[in-house]
This record gives C-alpha cells, structure tokens and sequence, in this order.
C-alpha cells in the first residue's frame, strides 16, 4: 500500500521490489552554480581564460543515486542511501578525466580534450595554462606539485610559482599515469603490439617494471597502504598484491565484472572500498570484489577522484561536467596534505598522542 500511494503521488511507476534487493531512489533537485566553457574552436585555449571568468549560470538539475543493497552491511555505507548530489561544473564540448584534488589548495585539477582546468569553490573554473602540448594524463606528487604526461615526456609544474621544469624517468610509450606517495609515479604505458606494462618511476633509482604483456588497460589506483595495485581492463578489474620497496609484483587476478560494459577509472578509500566507473554509473565493491552499492549517474562516468575536507566527498566525471556527492568514508589521494602533516607533528610534539591511530 505504501508504494501505491508513493506512486499515486509521484506518478512514477515503480518496478516490482527483488526480495534480496533493497532499491533506494533519491533525485535530488537544486540550483547549482554551474561554470562552462566552451571547446568549439581552434582558439578555445585563449578565449577560455576571458570565458572562465564572465559566464556562470544556475540551473535546476537531477542527479539520480540509486543503492542495490546485495550485501548485508554491519556498518554504515560509504556513501548514503539519502546523499544528494551537486553538480560543481560543466565543460561545453568536453569531457572530464583525471579528477585530482590538492587538499592544501582546496583544488580540483582534471582533463578536458588535452588540455588541463582547475575549479575551486572560491574561485569557479579556469583553464591550467601550463603548457601549449596536449596533456595525456597528470598525477600529484607533493602538496603544491602536478606531474603531467605530454607526448614529449613527463613535466613538473609548481603550481605556487607557475614554474615548470622537465624530468627524467617514464618512457615516451606511457599512456597514463597512477601518483603514489613520496613523490613516485605509476606509468601505464602500451608497446607497438598493443601490449601494456605498469612501470614504477621514482627519482634516484632506475624505472622498475612491475606488470608486463598485459591488454589494453583502461584505469588503474592504489589501495591506502599501497600494497595492492588495481587496474581496468575490457574483461574486468584485476587485483595484484605488490611490494613497492622491492619493486615487485604478483601476477593480477580477477577482482570484479561488472555485469555490462567493460569498467573505466578507478579509486579507492581507507576502508578497502573500490570505486569502479561503468556503463550503469560508479560500482562500489568491499575488499573482496563484492558489490556494495552502485551510484547511478545520468550517463556512463569517465572519471573519478575523492577530494573535499578530509577527501570525503566523490567527484565524479560524467559527459561534460563534474559531480560531487558526499561520502561517509576518506578517500585515497596521493597529494599530501602539508597543513595536517604540520597539525599532526604540534600534537606529537605536545605529547598529545590521541591520534596516533593515523
């Protein structure tokens, strides 16, 4: 009675209820500052620093987040069954990849048709004016320190002082790059066979290839302790235990399948949460591959990223624009923190040891 009377006064017709499945809708409705730019025209690049600053817009919007329940969960899920969803920015013509958030800066980096945007809530979104070379993929390896991958090789820009610089190390066959703590890097890179390799990067020491011969990847993270390496490939997400110290790395084996369409981008939490892009929308799954919950999106996601206060809120990239939904968990991001590595060391310091549990 009661999903009749929730039908009469939504005029929603609402599918019959799989007693193992607990299926949630929530479409959540605001007037959201939405910036846009648009990708157009050959001279987009340039017109886009005038655009960026004179044109926002607000429009009602839907984000529909839709929570299968297939496994029992003792604790409370990563994501609310009730969390709202907001569209922080729009990109006329593009399409968001490589969400990367700096915590100290409180910043969302990301790609757009190769070219590299920054968005804050203060200052709205604007285009990264780094390099003229188109950017394949960009990864953070220090609070204020942005590695990005051009057809020419790996570049440092300081984004403090604008400065870059060109580094050694990667190779010109990298396709995408995986930021770890310390300042290393993970390149995914294909041989003209179409054969792919994760190869460890790291200053002072030779690359080290970790995985080799295997088929076209399409994401990859890191768990938080960085001792299990996950990546996307057309058949499914693999799971290998590595050891970064060595380096070394365990043949992968299946993780998880999503049940159509082969998965994309990939993100992890401190709880052993995987995050998975896919044809439905943003597959969550425990530590042992089994799906927890599924945000669904208005179309396919390209890309996925935690940032926020205390990384607990799940940007995703979905056709040309950027969601941001809260989360109960904290992500996994390998750009530190500088002001809360500073907080934790005043405590240690004062012998105030009631975070030691970091």
């Amino acid at each position: 009675s009661q999903r009749a009377m929730l039908a009469a006064s939504t005029r929603l017709l609402l599918p019959p209820m799989r007693p193992s499945t607990l299926t949630l809708l929530v479409i959540a409705t605001m007037a959201s500052p939405t910036c846009s730019l648009s990708l157009n025209t050959p001279a987009a690049h340039q017109q886009a620093m005038a655009t960026a600053r004179t044109l926002s817009r607000h429009r009602s919007v839907q984000l529909q987040v839709t929570v299968d329940i297939r496994t029992f969960l003792p604790v409370l899920p990563c994501i609310d069954s009730q969390a709202k969803g907001e569209r922080v920015l729009q990109i006329d013509g593009g399409s968001p990849s490589d969400l990367l958030w700096f915590p100290d800066r409180s910043q969302l980096l990301f790609i757009s048709d190769g070219a590299q945007y920054s968005w804050s809530a203060a200052e709205g979104l604007a285009p990264l004016a780094a390099t003229a070379a188109r950017v394949r993929s960009h990864a953070g390896v220090g609070a204020a320190q942005l590695v990005s991958l051009c057809e020419s090789g790996l570049m440092r820009l300081d984004l403090d002082s604008g400065v870059t610089t060109d580094i050694a190390g990667g190779s010109s066959r990298a396709r995408s790059l995986v930021g770890l703590g310390g300042g290393r890097l993970l390149t995914l890179e294909a041989d003209n066979s179409d054969k792919w390799s994760v190869t460890l990067v790291q200053s002072g020491a030779a690359d080290a290839v970790l995985l080799s011969g295997l088929p076209p990847l399409l994401g990859a993270c890191v768990s938080a302790d960085e001792d299990f390496l996950f990546i996307s490939t057309e058949s499914g997400v693999l799971r290998a235990s590595v050891d970064l110290s060595t380096p070394r790395a365990a043949a992968p084996a299946p993780f998880f399948s999503p049940s159509s369409g082969a998965p994309g981008a990939l993100a992890t939490d401190t709880q052993g949460n995987v995050y998975v892009c896919t044809a439905e929308g943003v597959v969550v799954c425990d530590d042992s591959g089994d799906e927890a919950l599924c945000v669904r999106t208005p179309s396919a996601p390209s890309a996925i990223g935690f940032g926020g206060s205390a990384l607990a809120a799940l940007f995703i990239g979905c056709g040309d624009a950027v969601w941001r939904i809260t989360a109960n968990v904290q992500g996994v991001s390998s750009v530190p923190s500088e002001e809360l590595q500073k907080r934790i060391n005043k405590q240690v310091g004062a012998g105030d040891f009631r975070h030691a549990g970091w």
